[in-house]
C-alpha cells in the first residue's frame, strides 16, 4: 500500500507541476495592479504566487501519508505502536526540481506584467505625488484666470483620455492583468485636481460674497439683537452711528466688485445651487437695510426705558443682599469648635467672595447710572460688614494653616524642613493668633478657638529647642552617631525618624548637648561650603597665553586676577586649616592648602623667568652682542631653549 501511496503521489506532483507551468493548460492566474504607498504595486505580488504553489508540494506529500491498518484492526488493544502511519518515500530531490521548475517559470512570466506597467509611465505622476505639489504650488502662487483655465482643461482631458487609452484587463503569459483599480485611481487624482482648481476660483469670489452676507448678517443681528444690559444699549447705540458713516459705504464698493466676478466667472463655471444661493442672500440683505433702521430706532427706545427700570429693582435687591452678609457675620459670634474649623473657614471664604463680588457690582450700579445721566449712589455698608468679617477669616486662615504645618512638620523625616522657617512660622502663627486672641475677648466663641490653638502653639514652641537643634540639616552621619551616644541608644536618620517620633522620645533633657553637636555641625557644614566654593571657581578659570613679538614664543599674559584670587584662597585656606572644626575634612583642606602653595610657587618662578627673558631677548638677539660676548650668548641661548619649552 505504501507504493501505491508512493505512485500516487509522484504522478501528483508530476501532473501539478505540468499545470502550473504548461501555458497552454494553464487557465491563468489574475494579477491586479494597485497604487500603494504612491506606487503601482502588484496584487498579489510574485513572492504569495511562490508561496502558495510551492506550499502545494508539501502539503501533497503529507496527504498521502495515512495511518497504518494496524490502527484499524487493534485498535481495541494498548499497542506502543498502533498511531504509526504510512510514510510513502519521495526523494527531496524529486520535490526541488519540481520547485526550482515552477519557481524559474514565475519569474520568467513575470517579466511580461513588469514590462506593461511602462504603459502609465506617462501618467505616473498623478499617482506618486508629483501632479499634487504642482498643483499646490500653483495654488500657493498668484495666477491670472486664464492661467487657471488652461490648468482646468489640462486635468479636465486626463479624466477622459486615460480610460479610453488604457485597457481594464490585458492577459500576459500565464497571467491576466487587471487594471480597473489602477486606472480609477489615475482618474480621481485628475478629478480631485481640476476640483481643487475650479474651487479655488470659485472661492475666490464666493469667499468675498460670503464676507459680505456675514457682515450683513452681523448689522443686523447687532442693530436688532436686544441688548442684554445698559452697557450693550450703549454701544448699540455708537455702533448704529458707525454704520451710516462709514461701514455701509465700503460694503458697497465690495458689492460691485462681486457683481463684476459673478459676471466674468459664469461663461466658464456653472453656477451651482450653493453658490445662487449665497449671491442671492448677499444681494438681499443689501435691499433690506432701510427697514433695519427702523426697527432698530424702535428697539432702543423700549429697552431704553426697561434697563432703567431694571437697574432701580436690582439696586434693591442688592440692598437687601448686604443685610443678608451682615446678618451671616453675625453667625461667626457662635463658632468655637475647632473639629469644625474647616467648615468655618470655607463659609467664611464664601462670605469673603460675595462681598468683594458685590464692590465689582457696585461699580457696575455706577457705570450705568452714569450711562443714563443718574446720580451715583454708595453702599458704606459692604465695607463695614467686610472690616467686620476680615478678623474672623483672618482666625480661620491662621488656625487651618498652622494645623496643617503642624501634621507635616511632625510627620516628615527629621531634617526635611529647614528649623529656621519652622522657627519663623511658629513665630507668625503664634504672632497673629495671640493678637486676634485679643481681638476676640468679648465673643466667647472665637475667643475659646484662638486660644485652643495659642495653647497648641505653646506647647510646640517648648519642642522648638529640640527641633532646631535635631533638625539642623548640616547633620552628618557622625553628629548622629554623638547624639546616639547622648541619649543611649541608636538614632539614624532615616524616613522613619519623624518629628514626632523624636518629641515622643523625651529627650529634651540633653538639648544643652544637642546644641553642642549641631553648632559643631552648622559650623563644619559652613566650612565644607567655603571649601567646595572655592575648589568650584577654579574650575573655569585658565591661563591666557600671548604670542611675544615674533620669537615665535608664547608668554603668559593677564595673571593679575588669577594671583588675587590664588592670594585669597591660599589665606582662607590657612585660616579654614586653623579652624577647631575642621577636623572631618581636615586632609581634603591640607591638600588643597598644598596645591595652592604649588601653584603660587611655579606661578612666581615662571613669571621671574618671564621677566628676565623679556629683558635678555633683545639683547642676545642682535648679532653684535653675540661677537662681543659669545659665552653668555651661548648661555642665553641654552637656557632659552629650556625655559621655551612649557610656555608653548
Amino acid at each position: 500500500m505504501t507504493h501505491q501511496l508512493q505512485m500516487l503521489c509522484l504522478t501528483s506532483l508530476s501532473e501539478v507541476t505540468d499545470f502550473l507551468t504548461n501555458m497552454q493548460n494553464s487557465p491563468g492566474f489574475k494579477l491586479a495592479l494597485i497604487q500603494k504607498n504612491k506606487l503601482i504595486q502588484f496584487d498579489p505580488p510574485l513572492n504569495k504566487f511562490q508561496n502558495v504553489f510551492l506550499n502545494l508540494y508539501g502539503m501533497m506529500i503529507e496527504a498521502v501519508c495515512l495511518p497504518g491498518l494496524d490502527t484499524r484492526l487493534f485498535s481495541d488493544l494498548e499497542m506502543q505502536d498502533l498511531t504509526s502511519k504510512l510514510k510513502p518515500i519521495i526523494l527531496e530531490k524529486i520535490v526541488d526540481d519540481y520547485r526550482l521548475s515552477v519557481k524559474m517559470f514565475l519569474k520568467e512570466q513575470w517579466i511580461g506584467p513588469q514590462l506593461r506597467v511602462q504603459d502609465f509611465d506617462e501618467y505616473i505622476c498623478l499617482l506618486n505625488g508629483e501632479s499634487q505639489e504642482e498643483i499646490k504650488k500653483f495654488l500657493s502662487e498668484d495666477h491670472s484666470f486664464e492661467e487657471y483655465k488652461v490648468q482646468v482643461a489640462k486635468f479636465h482631458n486626463l479624466i477622459y483620455e486615460i480610460p479610453i487609452n488604457m485597457a481594464h484587463v490585458v492577459r500576459v503569459g500565464v497571467f491576466e492583468m487587471h487594471r480597473k483599480d489602477l486606472i480609477k485611481a489615475m482618474t480621481e487624482s485628475s478629478c480631485a485636481i481640476k476640483s481643487q482648481l475650479t474651487s479655488k476660483l470659485i472661492s475666490d469670489y464666493q469667499l468675498v460674497c460670503k464676507q459680505l452676507g456675514e457682515e450683513y448678517q452681523d448689522i443686523n443681528d447687532k442693530l436688532l439683537s436686544p441688548p442684554a444690559n445698559t452697557a450693550e444699549l450703549m454701544a448699540l447705540k455708537a455702533f448704529v452711528v458707525e454704520v451710516e458713516s462709514v461701514i455701509l459705504h465700503n460694503m458697497e464698493l465690495k458689492l460691485q466688485g462681486v457683481m463684476s466676478y459673478i459676471i466674468l466667472l459664469s461663461d466658464y463655471v456653472l453656477m451651482n445651487s450653493s453658490e445662487m444661493k449665497q449671491n442671492s442672500c448677499t444681494f438681499q440683505w443689501y435691499l433690506r437695510l432701510p427697514q433695519i433702521f427702523q426697527e432698530n430706532c424702535l428697539l432702543v427706545e423700549t429697552k431704553t426705558v426697561e434697563f432703567q427700570d431694571l437697574l432701580m429693582n436690582r439696586i434693591k435687591v442688592f440692598r437687601q443682599d448686604l443685610k443678608f452678609y451682615a446678618e451671616q457675620v453675625e453667625e461667626f459670634e457662635t463658632y468655637g469648635d475647632i473639629n469644625e474649623l474647616a467648615s468655618y473657614l470655607k463659609k467664611a471664604r464664601s462670605l469673603d467672595k460675595l462681598l468683594a463680588d458685590g464692590l465689582e457690582t457696585i461699580k457696575l450700579f455706577n457705570v450705568e447710572e452714569s450711562a443714563f445721566g443718574w446720580q451715583e449712589s454708595h453702599y458704606p455698608v459692604r465695607k463695614q460688614i467686610a472690616d467686620k468679617l476680615a478678623p474672623y477669616k483672618k482666625l480661620y486662615d491662621n488656625c487651618s494653616e498652622y494645623l496643617s504645618k503642624f501634621d507635616i512638620w511632625t510627620q516628615s523625616k527629621i531634617g526635611t524642613y529647614n528649623p529656621v522657617d519652622i522657627d519663623s512660622d511658629v513665630n507668625l502663627f503664634y504672632e497673629n493668633i495671640s493678637d486676634l486672641e485679643k481681638v476676640f475677648t468679648h465673643f466667647q466663641e472665637p475667643h475659646r478657638l484662638a486660644n485652643t490653638v495659642r495653647l497648641h502653639l505653646d506647647n510646640f514652641k517648648e519642642h522648638m529647642p529640640l527641633i532646631m537643634t535635631l533638625g539642623n540639616p548640616g547633620l552628618k552621619d557622625r553628629h548622629w552617631e554623638m547624639i546616639s551616644e547622648i541619649v543611649g541608644f541608636p538614632l539614624k536618620p532615616d524616613a522613619d525618624l519623624t518629628l514626632a517620633k523624636l518629641i515622643d522620645y523625651g529627650i529634651e533633657e540633653y538639648i544643652a548637648r544637642f546644641e553642642v553637636v549641631s553648632d559643631s555641625a552648622t559650623k563644619e557644614n559652613n566650612l565644607e561650603k567655603k571649601l567646595n566654593q572655592m575648589m568650584e571657581e577654579w574650575k573655569e578659570m585658565q591661563f591666557t597665553l600671548a604670542s611675544y613679538r615674533d620669537t615665535g614664543t608664547y608668554i603668559l599674559s593677564a595673571v593679575d586676577e588669577i594671583q588675587v584670587l590664588l592670594d585669597d584662597h591660599i589665606v582662607k585656606t590657612q585660616t579654614m586649616k586653623n579652624s577647631p572644626f575642621v577636623k572631618p575634612f581636615e586632609p581634603i583642606i591640607v591638600a588643597w592648602e598644598t596645591k595652592l602653595t604649588l601653584l603660587q610657587e611655579v606661578l612666581d618662578e615662571w613669571l621671574k623667568v618671564q621677566i628676565t627673558w623679556i629683558y635678555l631677548e633683545p639683547i642676545f638677539s642682535s648679532p653684535d652682542i653675540q661677537q662681543q660676548m659669545p659665552e653668555e650668548g651661548r648661555r642665553f641661548s641654552a637656557v632659552d631653549k629650556v625655559s621655551s619649552l612649557p610656555i608653548y
